[in-house]
Parts: structure tokens; sequence; C-alpha cells
């Protein structure tokens, strides 16, 4: 169930693309708008009820008649948010093996799992499905030594590296979007990098999820979210003062979506701190999935702690450096050959110049291009073959 979370949409739209090239026409879609799946001529549902574990009427229409369950773009199997929401998938996985239905879980991230309810968990879980294709080798790896599986689950790439974007005419990893690659030799007189941050530090490996206890979790998270926010204005005053650019500070979740897991109270919070500093944006207008990819496309260097932030640069791209607060973004940052373009959070507070030496490199390096634009293609690959040999067969 993904509500405004601009990453999780990108990722699912470019797994709803690939059905769509690949001539799967009868396609039904849980989601909240039209917005969501842009153009794809898929029939749409509301989600039901106890997020969606429990469909409408009419949902549950389409899915007792369905042959398939996809499960994607949605919350990796992790137990240091909550462990009622690996049983939340694990009910879900049954209700549809007893309905007859196949499931595949395509693109999905795992860990950390910890604990041993957890693992008990994960394992139920990939026991139910038909395949299950993880999004990078650390959850790959991870869930293998969990399930004890070698043949399942599979390894494949984030969602993102799929499909045709809505206004791209390119069908192999976007290469019409990536003619301006930026680098130190095009002498540009202003660059635009986009900057993002989210709440963080509010995990406790608690059973209920934090979205039910809100306010204590953000509670928790104030201090070192405040050290975090002081940190980022640094960062940002070093990157003004070295390169003659625009910083947009960029929200993952549509305006008004969902306000509690928001960025943009945090992103406000630093723009009130450049408030008489025009090359500090913030924009608030409600961006589709064509627009914000468009936005994101024609930025010169994206610096984002939410990981879907950096991976949807990187898709039309973009230069990337992820502000890392957990495993996923050192793992599939390595994967693609870039783990010198990842930073660890704790190193960002305690040295905010670290941002502005990396968004240097990124730019003076004259080998990033053909990096990004490498792992792209080896990405659509993969994934391009890992649907037409599971859903031909």
């Amino acid at each position: 169930m993904i509500r405004g979370n601009r990453g999780d949409l990108a990722s699912r739209y470019g797994i709803l693309s690939q059905l769509h090239l690949l001539g799967f026409k009868d396609v039904t879609v849980f989601c909240d708008a039209a917005s969501d799946i842009a153009s794809l001529p898929y029939n749409r549902q509301p989600y039901g009820f106890v997020y969606n574990l429990i469909p409408r009427c009419q949902g549950l229409k389409k899915l007792v008649f369905a042959d398939t369950v996809i499960w994607t773009g949605g919350i990796d199997l992790q137990d240091d948010s909550s462990l009622l929401k690996l049983c939340h998938t694990a009910c879900a996985f049954m209700a549809y093996r007893l309905l007859g239905k196949r499931v595949f879980v395509f693109m999905q991230g795992a860990g950390p799992i910890s604990s041993k309810a957890g693992r008990m968990l994960v394992r139920l879980i990939v026991w139910l499905t038909n395949a299950f294709v993880a999004r990078d080798s650390g959850s790959l790896q991870l869930l293998r030594a969990i399930t004890g599986s070698s043949d399942k689950p599979i390894l494949g790439y984030d969602g993102i590296f799929s499909g045709q974007f809505p206004g791209n005419g390119a069908t192999n990893a976007d290469a019409a979007l990536t003619s301006a690659f930026p680098n130190a030799t095009n002498k540009k007189s202003a660059l635009t990098i986009g900057f993002n941050i989210r709440l963080w530090y509010h995990f406790s490996n608690g059973v209920l999820p934090y979205h039910i206890q809100r306010k204590a979790y953000q509670r928790r998270s104030q201090e070192r979210m405040g050290r975090l926010i002081d940190a980022s204005c640094l960062a940002i005053q070093d990157i003004l003062n070295r390169f003659p650019a625009t910083i947009k500070l960029i929200s993952m979740y549509e305006p008004c979506a969902m306000t509690w897991e928001d960025d943009e109270p945090i992103l406000s919070s630093i723009k009130q701190r450049f408030m008489h500093e025009s090359r500090v944006l913030l924009p608030k207008e409600s961006l589709g999935l064509h627009d914000f990819c468009s936005m994101v496309s024609a930025l010169d260097c994206m610096v984002g702690m939410r990981l879907h932030a950096t991976l949807i640069a990187l898709r039309f791209g973009v230069p990337s450096i992820t502000l890392n607060y957990t495993l996923k973004g050192r793992d599939i940052f390595r994967d693609r050959g870039l783990s010198e373009y990842v930073i660890e959070l704790e190193d960002v507070i305690r040295s905010p110049a670290i941002v502005a030496d990396k968004v240097n490199q990124a730019l003076s390096d004259d080998n990033l291009e053909s990096a990004i634009q490498s792992f792209n293609k080896k990405a659509y690959d993969k994934n391009q073959s890992i649907f037409e040999t599971i859903l031909r067969d």
C-alpha cells in the first residue's frame, strides 16, 4: 500500500510499465489516484481496510478472478520498525494462497532482521511466494541465509530500473534524458543541486509500527534530528560558498498525502535558516510522477537521505550521493559500483563539509557518466529478463 511516497510510486510505475511493454493488458492496480499510474491503461481499485488486507467489494472481485498477485513497491522486510508489518505481509500472502493465487514479489528489499520472531516471519513470507526477486545483493544474501535456500530468492534491481517512464521516448535505460550529463568540463555558469533529508532515529524494534505511536517516535528522534538539521544547513551553506549553485530542497512525499511522515516540515525548517537566500528553494507544488521525474532529471547532482531520491536521479543519469542511515543504501550503491558516493549520516553530523567535498568529486569525475550509464543498462536488461522468464512461464 503506497500513499504519496514518490520513490515507491516510481518503483511501482517502472514495474507496471514493464508489464505493459511485455503485453500484459488485464492488470488491476490497488492505488489512491489515477496519477499514481500516470497514463497506463490499467484498472484501478481503491485500497481496502487494514492496509488493504481486506479489499473493498470490487477489489475483492478483481482479486478472486485474478491468476497472479504481484507484490511490489512497498515496505521492506525488516523488523527494526515493527514486527506487525511482517505479520501483515504474512497474513496477506496466506490469504492470497488460500484463494489459489500465485504470489510474485518483485524488486523488494530486506533488512535489518535481527529478532528470532522476525526471522521466523521472513521464512514464512518467502515460503508463501512463487518467486521472490530481491532488489540488491545485501537483501539477497540476508534472505538466503534466513531461508536456507539458494534458489529463492533471486537477484534483481529496484523497479525504477524497469519499464519506460512517462514523457520519455527512450526505451533502454533512458539514454535520451542523460545527454546533458554534468561534469567539471562543462564549465556551467550555474548548477542545480537537489537535497533531501527525512525524519529518522525513531525505530525501536517494537511490536507496533511507528506511525501508530507517532508522538512517541517523533520525541525519540528530536535531539538527533536537531543535530542533523544543523549539519545539513552547514553543508548547504558550504555548497553555496563553493559552487555557483541553486539548492532545491526536495520532498519525496506528495503534498498533504502523509503529513506525519512528509519530508516537507523538516525541509521547511532548513529553508527558514535561509529565508533571505534566493538560491535555496523549496518547491511545494503538487507534481505528478511525470513532472516530478522531469524535475529530478534536470538536476546536476542529487544529495539524498531517502534512497529513492538518489535512485530516481541515477535512473536519469544524474550523479547522486546518498546520506546513508541503514544497510540498504550501502548495499545498493555498492552494487552500482558507487560505494565512494555513500556518506554515513553520523559522518555528516560530525563533519558537514564532507557533503560539498563529495559533490565536487561527483561533478569532477570524468568516469562517473559512463559508470552510471553502464549500470543502468545492466540493471534494466536484468530486470527485463527476470520479468520475461517468470511471467512468460
